[in-house]
Parts: C-alpha cells; sequence; structure tokens
C-alpha cells in the first residue's frame, strides 16, 4: 500500500503541472517509484497538448484528473529499506474541486451510482478542463504581453 499517506499539490495553471513534474523528476529530495510509475489521469487531447507523454495515461470512468506518483524522500533517519512511499497527487485548483466534491457525492466504495449521476460527473469534469484551458491561455497570454 503506497497512500497510507500523501501529499497533494494544487497548481493553479495546466502549464504549471509541467514545471512540478520536472521538479518531482529531478529533485534529489524525492525518488520516483519505478515499481509503481507515475500515471496521468487526463483526456488523451490534454495530456498530448501538454507534452507530457513520459508519464502514462489512464481513464478514470468517472471523469477523474490528476497526475499520481509514488515517491519517498532520498534522506532520512529511517534506513532505506524502511523508507515507507506515499502518493503524491497533483492537480489544478479545478480539478481539485471536482475531486472533492465526486468524493463527497459520488465517490463510496461498493456502492454504484446511476447512470445518470455519472454522467453528470464526466460532463462536468469535461467543461472544469475547458475552465482550466481558459485560466491557462490567459495566464500564458499575460504572461508573453510582460514579456514584450
Amino acid at each position: 500500500m503506497q497512500d497510507c499517506f500523501g501529499i497533494r499539490v494544487i497548481v493553479y495553471f495546466l502549464s504549471q503541472i509541467l514545471f512540478v513534474d520536472r521538479e518531482i523528476r529531478t529533485n534529489p529530495a524525492f525518488e520516483v517509484s519505478t515499481d509503481h510509475p507515475p500515471i496521468v489521469y487526463l483526456s488523451e487531447d490534454l495530456h498530448r497538448r501538454l507534452a507530457i507523454n513520459h508519464i502514462e495515461r489512464k481513464d478514470k470512468e468517472s471523469g477523474y484528473a490528476s497526475v499520481h506518483y509514488i515517491v519517498r524522500l532520498r534522506e532520512s533517519q529511517i534506513s532505506r529499506d524502511k523508507r515507507p512511499w506515499f502518493e503524491l497527487q497533483l492537480r489544478t485548483m479545478a480539478e481539485d474541486l471536482w475531486g472533492e466534491i465526486e468524493h463527497i457525492l459520488g465517490y463510496k466504495p461498493g456502492i454504484r451510482t446511476s447512470f445518470a449521476v455519472r454522467k453528470q460527473f464526466r460532463i462536468i469534469s469535461r467543461e472544469l478542463e475547458g475552465i482550466d484551458e481558459h485560466f491557462n491561455f490567459l495566464f500564458e497570454e499575460l504572461l508573453r504581453f510582460q514579456e514584450e
């Protein structure tokens, strides 16, 4: 079990996922599991456009969106073989909002929700992805404008 405890990193904009991903993979403080490599839960289109092809993409039926890493600290007073792994979730604020509400209303282990409810969660997930893309466009345009 890799997620006895975990960390959630929330970014404002989609393009910031790339920076955090690079930091996780290159930071000497973290060891990323090779037995449980990172997984991207994003649409195929967004996965391609964000250019995070180095991470395997999977779909969640619900429309859940996030990037998951299993990591542990490289330096610790705990011996390496006993050092715990933990889950690090990386997502935007919109994805986090969706995840929290879906967890309250739709995620019940062992209990299935109706088709209509599941469909609504997928629709809301796609709409929030579009909102994330609009905010990201504004962010990148403002950065470009400031550089000029």
